[in-house]
């Protein structure tokens, strides 16, 4: 990834020194993804022609390398040639920006090659002492009176070798060896015995072949390929060298000049389609070589946006260089296979056999219910090839306003159509002939990408640019020729892509807080959640007490009223009761002092539980504490006689839990005086170690007096015990009448987990394994001098009243 830091000097290409060259390799003659060296008597000879590509001198690098009409090539230099750096003389002429010696090496090497020869086996000679052994002669030994009775036959060689006779002169030889030093010392080239030339390798592998490249002497002012201190300490040293094509160098540099001198060249092969190694054209789509030029640079895979990958179209698109970008898409549409779209709709020279495969149909079989994944539709608008990537993201990875800015303009567009008039015959112009498809390719190429695709926002989040998401959001606009773009409403709360979690959520998950400022700036709802979970859900859960306080100081008072409120699925608790039911004191008191009304106390989740029944049922006495503070405070005395939905109010239950813990673990589970002071002494140890919250104490008779405390409070302030009204159970019974499980049972209901539930519902919450209901007459009421009031299920008449 590339970083934007403040302008400093550093160091250019032109002050940077040539690479040490101590070892040559030249490609192989039987495969030429092998090298093989260079003898050691030539290495004088390839630094001449290392150093002229350097400096910059065509002159030597064409009588070092190029053939001369009637001259023999005994004597030449593979242009091919890498250094023990894997460095090639294209890739330093690239690095030294000279354009016109870029074109005059890829003439060369398209001179200098020559094809494999076919091996046949008939015609394959093999060389004995100066003899041909296909041109030996079988004759029978009768033949020969001089010939062993043993033997059947014998041979006869015919000698067509040239060899010198004891009367031929030497004079002829003499004067060619005089020739060829003459010709050596004219070309710079050592006084050696050599082979022949013979380069078997295509042009295209110079293109393709990758050299290491020190950025910081390349990368333009102000960029760093390094992160911030933090980001080496996490990831580790992170080495400045990386493997770049002669293209791709070029586009670091931002020399538009070097880069359509290597276009034009690259145009002007003609060898490259007759090999498969190398560039091969895509007889397919019918791209030209600077399309296929493209597509080799992603044969390596999908590399994702948070690391910016290394093809020629997200450099510049990263880095800025809009005027290359603009070049690269005007040429050959970025490269993009347009993986989406159909492009053979209306071609009708193509075999029915690949206009079959290329049908908006799934033509494959099912393999155990399942549909084989090489068997799915190319085109299918929903699907991405890997190797086709969009754009924005890279944009965003490194918040690069200009290139967002382009991206989202007519630029882009423009280039387009202007590829789809000067390249007729690529099948991709096919699509952007039609005005209303070439708004949907730069959408999926460019912009924002479909409805199925993770939205700018998300990626922004995920790669940490506040900034991006505020430039974002300034200059998005819906295409006019996209009637189906998204709105900018949509992209802020969208839930798309592999994570599915609105910008929001991810924003609070991963704690990047200047996201989330940015994104509530902009407008985007804090309301949104992933599986039911709204971020407040989140944060209780991950027990980030300050980040509470700072999405409260952040959304408006209406919006935090309905995050308090807003009750998770399944367990169907508020942000409160979770944390009361994750024992999580810190978090407890924060919510209770930050709690919009006291509505929050009578929420109630699946198992009919306010958060004082769930502090009450773990013995938590710090929960206990400091709820019952908040009802005295409050003075809501009637929440202290709410039952559960086992028909216990606070007291029962406090009374029930304190004779389970007596039952269960009998007399001397309750611990002395002494016993207490020293487990809070550990726990107390530990939590400054491990830098936790407050560690809530387990005591079932000290929950019991504090409940008790509380009622005694009540009944001092003279409020009278009042039944459970159909009037405070109104929410119970539009709960139960949408919970089939609820109004079929009315003795014993087992609670149902449910597995598919994201991270923040496995939490490990308290429940009531066993709910009881008892039946009763909706019109009865209870009398205030009675005993606590069962929940009891609701009769249908109740339920058509209230539901």
């Amino acid at each position: 990834m590339y970083y934007y830091t403040a302008p400093k000097t550093i160091n250019t290409a032109d002050e940077a020194v040539l690479p040490s060259i101590v070892l040559f390799n030249l490609p192989s003659e039987d495969r030429q993804s092998q090298w093989k060296q260079v003898p050691e008597a030539q290495h004088a000879d390839y630094t001449k022609l290392f150093e002229a590509a350097w400096r910059g001198d065509s002159a030597l690098v064409q009588r070092l390398t190029r053939p001369v009409a009637d001259k023999p090539r005994d004597h030449l230099l593979h242009i091919g040639a890498i250094d023990a750096n894997s460095q090639t003389v294209l890739s330093i002429a690239c690095l030294r920006g000279h354009a016109k010696l870029v074109s005059l090496i890829l003439r060369i090497s398209d001179e200098q090659y020559e094809p494999e020869p076919k091996k046949d086996k008939k015609h394959d000679e093999k060389r004995i002492n100066n003899y041909a052994l296909h041109e030996r002669v079988r004759t029978h030994s009768s033949d020969d009176s001089d010939a062993d009775e043993g033997d059947e036959h014998t041979y006869e060689y015919s000698d067509d070798s040239e060899y010198l006779s004891d009367d031929m002169s030497c004079d002829d030889d003499d004067d060619e060896e005089e020739e060829r030093m003459l010709e050596m010392r004219d070309r710079d080239i050592s006084a050696t015995e050599v082979t022949p030339l013979r380069n078997h390798m295509l042009p295209e592998a110079l293109l393709t072949h990758k050299t290491p490249i020190h950025l910081a002497n390349i990368l333009p002012q102000g960029w760093s390929e390094l992160s911030t201190e933090k980001a080496r300490k996490e990831k580790g040293h992170k080495s400045s060298i990386q493997s770049l094509t002669a293209l791709q160098i070029a586009v670091v540099r931002n020399d538009l000049q070097l880069i359509r001198t290597l276009l034009k060249s690259v145009k002007a092969l003609k060898n490259g389609k007759y090999r498969s190694y190398g560039l091969k054209l895509d007889e397919d789509v019918r791209g030209d070589a600077i399309y296929a030029l493209l597509r080799s640079e992603r044969s390596s895979g999908y590399i994702s946006s948070d690391e910016p990958s290394r093809y020629s179209i997200s450099l510049a698109i990263a880095l800025g260089h809009l005027d290359i970008a603009d070049l690269l898409i005007a040429e050959s549409a970025a490269g993009d296979s347009f993986s989406t779209f159909d492009i053979h709709r209306d071609n009708k020279d193509i075999d029915p056999e690949t206009k079959l495969s290329k049908t908006k149909h799934y033509l494959g079989l099912n393999v155990d219910g399942k549909k084989k994944k090489s068997w799915v539709n190319q085109c299918n608008p929903k699907s991405r090839a890997a190797s086709d990537p969009m754009l924005l993201p890279v944009a965003l990875s490194t918040s690069n306003e200009r290139s967002i800015e382009y991206l989202l303009s007519e630029r882009p567009v423009n280039a387009l159509r202007r590829f789809a008039a000067n390249h007729p015959e690529d099948r991709r112009a096919v699509v952007l002939r039609d005005e209303k498809e070439l708004g949907l390719v730069v959408r999926r190429i460019f912009g924002v990408g479909t409805k199925t695709d993770e939205s700018p926002f998300q990626m922004a989040v995920r790669m940490a640019q506040p900034n991006a998401i505020r430039y974002l959001a300034k200059h998005y606009r819906p295409s006019a020729q996209d009637e189906d773009a998204p709105s900018l409403e949509h992209l802020l709360n969208a839930s798309s892509g592999p994570k599915s979690a609105p910008a929001m959520y991810l924003a609070a998950a991963e704690n990047h807080t200047d996201c989330f400022d940015a994104l509530v700036d902009v407008g985007a709802s804090p309301l949104r959640t992933h599986q039911g979970w709204n971020i407040l859900h989140l944060t209780v859960h991950t027990e980030v007490a300050d980040r509470v306080n700072h999405i409260h100081k952040k959304v408006e008072a209406d919006d935090w009223r309905k995050l308090m409120e807003m009750r998770a699925p399944g367990c169907r608790r508020t942000p409160l009761a979770v944390a009361v039911a994750q024992n999580k004191p810190d978090t407890i008191k924060l919510l209770l002092d930050l709690m919009p009304g006291d509505g929050v106390l009578d929420i109630f989740d699946a198992d009919c539980e306010r958060p004082l029944h769930l502090a009450i049922k773990g013995s938590r006495l710090q929960a206990t504490r400091m709820l019952t503070e908040k009802l005295v405070e409050l003075e809501r005395w009637d929440i202290l006689q709410i039952e559960d939905g086992a028909g216990m109010s606070p007291l029962d239950l406090a009374r029930q839990m304190m004779v389970r813990q007596f039952f269960n673990e009998g007399v001397g589970a309750i611990p002395s005086d002494e016993e207490m002071e020293e487990w809070k002494q550990k726990q107390e140890e530990a939590r400054v170690k491990n830098k936790l919250s407050l560690i809530d104490e387990v005591d079932a008779s000290k929950v019991l007096a504090l409940t008790e405390a509380a009622v005694a409070k009540a009944v001092a302030a003279n409020y009278a015990r009042q039944p459970v009204s159909l009037k405070n159970i109104h929410q119970l019974v539009q709960e139960a009448a949408s919970d089939a499980r609820r109004i079929a049972s009315i003795s014993y209901w087992n609670r149902r987990y449910d597995n598919a539930r994201d991270e923040p519902a496995k939490a490990h919450f308290v429940c009531t394994q066993h709910t009881m209901f008892w039946p009763i007459d909706a019109a009865s009421e209870a009398n205030a001098d009675s005993g606590p009031t069962p929940m009891r299920f609701l009769v249908p008449a109740a339920i058509e009243m209230y539901g």
